[in-house]
Order: C-alpha cells, then structure tokens, then sequence
C-alpha cells in the first residue's frame, strides 16, 4: 500500500492545503477549501486500492456522520445494539467485515477513530470497535462505490462468505 502523501499544489489545483503531522506519526492532509475540493476518490475503483492520505480524507468528510451515529441522531443498528447490551453487543463482535480492506488500512481508519474519539481515554474503546469501526467501513465502501448502506453491508458480508477478499466488482 502507497503510503507516501499526495503533493499539492496549490496554484495547479486551485484550493489550499498542508500537510498535518500529529506528532503520533499519522500525517493527513488538510483540504481548507472543501467547496474547491477535487475528488480524492476519481482514480480508486476498489476498496483496497485506497491509499492512507484518502481514507484519512475520507474520515475527515465522515466525522459529522460518526458523530450522528455516536451521538445518536442518526438511526444505527449496530448503535442501537450496543445500547441494549447483553448478548446483542457481544453479538456485534462477530459483525466486522474486514476483507475487503488491508490490514494496513484497518490500522489507518482505527488510529484516525482513536483520534476523534479516544484521543484523552478509551472509555470509547468497546464502541469504536463493534460500531464506529464496521460503519466508519461500510460508509467507505459507499462513498467509493456510490452505493447505499444495505448493498455495502451485503457485498461485504457475501465477499466474506465467498472467501472474495481484495476482489471487488461493481455491483449491477
């Protein structure tokens, strides 16, 4: 996986942006102008081919819906799940789909959810990884396959029971 960090040019594309180093060794990259924002997301047609400068990217343009889905606002089933407890939160162990991504990109997506929310504690520890990690996972897929939430969580669930990790198809 590319990990080196996409070079802007401000004058070539027409927006600012800056390189972000948080001193934990996760750099992202800043999009100050997010109407002038190019899509990220033009060239990248699977899942995996998603560098950690994009899924950092993605992250950022996500954080309102992780919040909505934290803090309730949102209907969530994984969310409503964790709040009755008992055996439908341990239930969510079990319902992280994780092939179609790389390992390296689950480290990427996780260090940026402990960011956000983890930063002083990991009270939230438990409800990032059986709800914000699975959703902050489907809602990439979304947003690279222009799909909705169902057919994310069904082609991920099939490619995982088909054992069709990395092979990704548009869904028609």
């Amino acid at each position: 996986m590319d990990n080196n960090p996409i070079k802007l040019n401000s004058k070539d594309h027409g927006y600012n942006a800056q390189m972000v180093n948080d001193n934990d060794d996760t750099t992202c990259i800043v999009i100050n102008d997010e109407e002038d924002t190019p899509d990220v997301l033009s060239k990248v047609n699977k899942v995996c081919d998603l560098t950690r400068d994009q899924l950092c990217h993605l992250l950022k343009d996500n954080k309102k819906y992780l919040r909505n889905i934290y803090q309730g606002k949102a209907y969530n089933r994984r969310h409503e799940d964790y709040k009755k407890g008992g055996k439908a939160r341990v239930d969510l162990t079990y319902q992280v789909r994780l092939g179609i991504f790389h390992e390296e990109q689950h480290d990427v997506v996780m260090e940026q959810l402990m960011a956000m929310f983890c930063k002083k504690n990991f009270t939230l520890l438990d409800y990032v990884m059986k709800v914000l990690f699975p959703e902050t996972l489907v809602k990439i897929y979304m947003d690279v396959k222009h799909s909705t939430h169902y057919e994310a969580e069904q082609f991920m669930e099939d490619a995982l029971e088909n054992g069709e990790d990395f092979v990704l198809t548009d869904m028609i």
